[in-house]
């Protein structure tokens, strides 16, 4: 048996609500866990898959406790028992373990276990036992208990041809030893005999009924810790375990369902906040969801939809085809094509310049769902590249005394950026003109004054030796 070392004293208590599950392959090497088993255990998940499952068993568990667990489950039924793991830095915590095969086309293609937060109770009932099991003193089941255990084990029919029988053979055993004479005797005998074994076989069945019932109704109601009694092997046994198997099955079920519906909770609270505006929209366009940047694009045109459809309202555009408020035809065209690869449009609507982003979204076969759309408003870059574009034609044009119009820019990083612009240029063309001065008035032979402004750089390079031309 694996020895996982070094190990602490320190045990770390599970949440009430914890439900620390598993998948393995039919080796015991892990191919699923939930966020609860890593939290708990401590590992990365890539340190988990692919691992035997015994990389988190503790010392302390005796090996005959997992040979019961390999026996039960190979056998294809359910096991449940109190397992204490040993957590990455040496930790422990206790589970009560409920292990079941997975099953497809009836065969087992591997093992599900569910563990949840004992009781007390059940933790030191554990320790005792599992420490007499470590010491080699298993206790030992009396011979009534082996023989009522046999007893219960027997096949349904062996128990139905026991309670027929039973009043016959107490008629035998008494006209026997009595004598014929005693008829009346014999009928009483035999009569209460019947009674007995009609007793007994209602509440053999009406007890089995009952559990199962119990157990279903519990499963029903969501109680996947609910104690399901696996211990007999009869017919009626037989469908415990089912119903326990079924119950483990589930259970992860759910289990993995909170564990998607975390995730998602999580990615939709990101993409709500997200400073990046997105939208989803279904196979037929119409809008189903929106991140709160998206909106705000939309809040900003809202003004002129209205004046449009006067019936527009930004809470209930879900729902609704968004391409209804698109103002050119091309753009509603262009964004309700369906499409195989992501593409990129130039939109303009109601004043804002937009660049939209479409990803395609397909299910596993190929199926079209819809879209996703990321709104970029461009607007402001727009404005700012149109009035570079003028600077740019103007100084080559040879006007270099034209500045942005900051008076047009958006503010915010756009008319800063025009601000800087200007100030460049500023600080360029200056001493150029300066310079260009300077050289004219020595062509035309009259010698200027020093120039004795200050300048930064190059430029006061430049200064420096025009100076020297008149030393």
């Amino acid at each position: 048996m694996k020895i996982n070392m070094p190990i602490t004293q320190n045990e770390i208590a599970l949440l009430d609500n914890s439900s620390i599950v598993s998948k393995t392959d039919l080796k015991g090497r892990i191919t699923y866990i939930n966020r609860d088993f890593i939290e708990v255990s401590g590992f990365l998940e890539s340190e988990l898959i692919g691992k035997s499952h015994n990389i988190v068993r503790h010392p302390d568990m005796p090996s005959e406790a997992f040979n019961d667990l390999w026996n039960t489950v190979k056998a294809g039924k359910p096991w449940n028992g109190m397992v204490k793991n040993r957590c990455k830095n040496g930790d422990y915590y206790w589970v009560e373990a409920n292990v079941a095969p997975i099953r497809e086309n009836g065969q087992s293609i591997g093992y599900m276990s569910v563990r949840s937060k004992p009781t007390r109770q059940q933790v030191d009932a554990a320790e005792v036992l599992y420490a007499q099991m470590r010491a080699g003193k298993m206790p030992k089941q009396s011979l009534i208990t082996k023989v009522m255990k046999q007893a219960l084990d027997l096949p349904f029919v062996f128990k139905v041809t026991g309670a027929v029988m039973l009043p016959i053979v107490s008629i035998l055993i008494y006209g026997y030893f009595a004598g014929a004479q005693e008829m009346t005797t014999l009928a009483i005998i035999g009569g209460l005999a019947s009674l007995g074994s009609v007793f007994l076989l209602s509440q053999f069945i009406g007890s089995s009924i009952n559990k199962a019932n119990n157990a279903i109704n519990a499963i029903a109601d969501g109680d996947f810790k609910y104690v399901i009694d696996t211990s007999v092997n009869d017919e009626a046994g037989k469908m415990m375990q089912a119903i326990k198997a079924m119950q483990i099955r589930i259970g992860f079920d759910v289990d993995d369902a909170r564990k998607t519906q975390e995730e998602a909770s999580k990615l939709q609270t990101a993409i709500d906040n997200s400073t990046a505006a997105f939208s989803f929209a279904d196979s037929s366009n119409r809008l189903t969801y929106m991140n709160n940047a998206a909106k705000a694009v939309w809040e900003t045109m809202s003004a002129e939809i209205k004046a449009l459809h006067p019936s527009f309202n930004l809470e209930t555009m879900i729902g609704n085809p968004i391409i209804d408020y698109f103002e050119r035809d091309e753009d509603k065209r262009l964004f309700s094509e369906k499409q195989k690869d992501p593409k990129t449009i130039e939109v303009s609507m109601y004043g804002l310049m937009l660049t939209l982003t479409i990803v395609p979204v397909h299910s596993a076969s190929g199926e079209y769902l819809g879209r996703m759309t990321q709104w970029q408003d461009r607007t402001a870059e727009a404005i700012a590249e149109k009035e570079v574009m003028r600077l740019v034609n103007e100084a080559v044009a040879g006007n270099l005394s034209e500045r942005v119009d900051i008076n047009i820019l958006p503010k915010g990083f756009v008319q800063q950026t025009g601000v800087g612009i200007n100030h460049i240029l500023d600080a360029v063309i200056g001493p150029l003109n300066v310079a260009a001065s300077y050289v004219e008035h020595i062509a035309k032979g009259d010698i200027p004054a020093k120039i004795t402004e200050q300048y930064n750089g190059d430029f006061n390079t430049i200064k420096d030796n025009l100076n020297q031309c008149i030393d």
